[in-house]
């Protein structure tokens, strides 16, 4: 059953990432992004599937109900699906060198630039319990689960220190970055237009296949949200041990 989800789950990946990035380089003017953004039901339901994760760990105090309930094999299977697309389209076409990190900047955001104001906070609180979001509803997260699932022989020393180097770069960016204060430094990551990158498809290209040689690549060293949760979880342990310890 197990061996089942892990290849439905990498199946899944490979026809959406490959159908959706077939579509957005073809089009001249990518008509799923526009309906994906602008369509209210897709965005509502990407809200109402979070914020019910959400609602799963604030009950967990209470009741561990709806958080079995997310955890699911088919919930977490519905997450997957309805998530990806958002969750992989800014890797095809953006209006900046570096994806994901400058939306708050962004002339005309799409889906993920309007839904990360939301669903990242909430994505950062989740993830206090256990890496609750990267483990079950984000859906590079179950990629990369189910890709250190295929290796037994994966290599799984991922640094923190790593961790720490990227969520402190993504956070200098984030805030320098500006067309104001730095105009030199936004010009040279603005590319004007909402357009594909060899560069940008091909690092994620490597990051996939490098994740069925290192086990979580990508969520346990370069992801700001997975970093961030990885440092806060491994304070709490030092913290909790030496609390023992004294």
């Amino acid at each position: 059953m197990r061996n089942k989800q892990i290849l439905l789950t990498l199946g899944v990946f490979v026809l959406g990432f490959t159908l959706l990035g077939f579509h957005l380089v073809r089009s001249g003017s990518p008509h799923l992004t526009r309906v994906l953004t602008l369509n209210p039901y897709y965005t509502s339901l990407v809200y109402l599937l979070v914020g019910l994760a959400l609602a799963a760990v604030v009950a967990s105090f209470f009741t561990k109900t709806l958080l079995r309930f997310i955890k699911n094999p088919v919930s977490k299977f519905v997450y997957f699906v309805v998530l990806l697309p958002a969750a992989i389209l800014p890797i095809f076409r953006c209006y900046f060198r570096v994806p994901y990190l400058f939306c708050h900047l962004c002339p005309r955001k799409c889906v993920f630039g309007v839904l990360r104001a939301y669903v990242v906070p909430m994505a950062v609180v989740m993830n206090l319990k256990n890496r609750f979001f990267c483990y079950n509803v984000c859906p590079i997260g179950k990629v990369q689960t189910a890709q250190v699932s295929c290796n037994p022989r994966m290599l799984r020393r991922n640094s923190i220190i790593l961790s720490s180097l990227f969520l402190i770069l993504a956070g200098l960016l984030y805030f320098v970055v500006n067309p104001v204060s730095h105009p030199q430094l936004f010009d040279a990551l603005f590319k004007g237009r909402y357009s594909f990158s060899f560069t940008v498809v091909g690092v994620a290209l490597a990051i996939i296949l490098l994740s069925f040689l290192v086990a979580r690549v990508w969520c346990d060293n370069i992801c700001p949200i997975g970093g961030f949760a990885r440092i806060f979880l491994t304070l709490k342990a030092l913290f909790r041990k030496n609390a023992k310890e004294q």
